[in-house]
């Protein structure tokens, strides 16, 4: 159960840390993007309510399409999106010391 953590992070498989994690008091946390978006889909950290819709954002592609007309091709702006603005509304703290690469 989700709810007894205090911080859930979630990583892509493709993705080195560059330097240490370190976990603030904020419910939402994202880096800043390496590929300079204004928003990161590559990894993120949060409390259970964030971190929970979060990780269920394939559940609500079809509604973000059909009724919200997302572009759902381009992932960062429809996460972006979804986090910011659909249903529960969940502000990304953009932590600029959080270093990172996506291993290609």
């Amino acid at each position: 159960n989700g709810k007894l953590y205090d911080k859930i992070i979630r990583l892509r498989f493709d993705l080195t840390l560059e330097s240490p994690l370190h976990i603030i008091d904020h419910n939402f946390v994202i880096p800043q993007d390496i590929g300079g978006w204004s928003f990161s889909d590559h990894c993120a950290y949060g409390n259970y309510q964030a971190m929970s819709k979060y990780c269920n954002l394939y559940t609500h592609i079809p509604q973000l399409y059909y009724e919200n007309n997302i572009d759902i091709s381009h992932a960062v702006d429809m996460l972006e999106y979804y986090m910011t603005y659909f249903q529960t509304p969940m502000s990304a703290y953009i932590d600029t010391t959080w270093k990172y690469n996506i291993v290609k």
